[in-house]
């Protein structure tokens, strides 16, 4: 007869919280150190213990856990000392958990195990938490440095590139490609908007650019009327009235000149309005 093992299910109650942590720039599933000491009920310091494990098991920061310094300081003979606590991957507090050899670090090391299995068979999407979104929050600060942006709009180019209204919408598996885009802006500047321009100049009416036109045409006739009356006159030897008014007309020559340029820089300006019949006047004067 072959026996089966099976395993005592685990009460979550009072056990090791899960949180997300950041540890090497990736946010993933992990435990708070000081929280595993006091529930493996080991009897040493915990400075002491954790200090012990990291050397004896050769974890490496960064990789295996992350230190994080407290706000607080504790003055004494070795002046201000901040406090600190460390931040494990899972892997790291099921390992610890199992070296402790007593009940406690068996129902810690099944519980981790347990909620390991649960992310992902559900494939929960882990969300961030304002400790895990510091270096996103150091980026976008290098970014409105850099690139003298408006924190507003620093944000809304991440929501907009994401998909999202506010930064703790962001999952934490993707908060590591987030740091990376925002930190690629700061250095490249691609993909920053630039400021579309204002159009330049005054918009016409539709009853100013008829005007125009008008006008623009009539002093073509004009010019058009000279110049078949011009040599009449000088035929019938009037050159001083042909002169004398010639002279007047150069003047009319130089307001259509201006006219033109006029008209051509407004069709420059206008160029998308016209093409969008916002301007309906401003195609009389084409």
């Amino acid at each position: 007869m072959i026996a089966t093992a099976t395993e005592t299910p685990v009460s979550t109650e009072s056990l090791v919280n899960i949180i997300t942590v950041s540890i090497g720039g990736q946010a993933i599933l992990g435990v708070n150190a000081r929280e595993l000491h006091a529930y493996l009920e080991n009897g040493d310091m915990f400075a002491h213990w954790i200090k012990d494990r990291i050397s004896k098991y050769g974890f490496e920061e960064n990789q295996d856990f992350a230190l994080i310094w407290g706000n607080s300081q504790i003055k004494g003979r070795g002046g201000d000392r901040r406090s600190r606590d460390y931040h494990l991957t899972l892997d790291v507090a099921k390992e610890l958990s199992m070296v402790e050899n007593n009940e406690q670090g068996r129902k810690a090391r099944r519980h981790f195990i347990a909620m390991e299995k649960k992310a992902l068979a559900a494939d929960v999407v882990q969300k961030t938490t304002p400790e895990t979104r510091i270096p996103l929050r150091d980026a976008v600060n290098k970014l409105v440095g850099k690139r003298h942006l408006m924190y507003p709009d620093a944000y809304a180019i991440v929501h907009e590139r994401f998909s999202v209204s506010h930064i703790d919408e962001i999952p934490a598996a993707q908060l590591p490609e987030v740091i990376e885009y925002i930190h690629r802006l700061t250095l490249e500047g691609e993909h920053i908007p630039a400021p579309k321009p204002e159009p330049v100049g005054y918009v016409l009416s539709d009853a100013e650019a008829l005007n125009f036109y008008f006008i623009k045409a009539h002093f073509e006739h004009v010019m058009a009327f000279w110049k078949i009356i011009e040599p009449i006159l000088r035929q019938l030897g009037a050159d001083r009235l042909a002169s004398e008014y010639d002279d007047r007309f150069k003047y009319t020559k130089v307001a259509i000149g201006c006219m033109k340029r006029l008209e051509a820089h407004c069709l420059q300006v206008y160029a998308e309005q016209i093409a969008a019949g916002n301007v309906p006047g401003m195609r009389m004067c084409s």
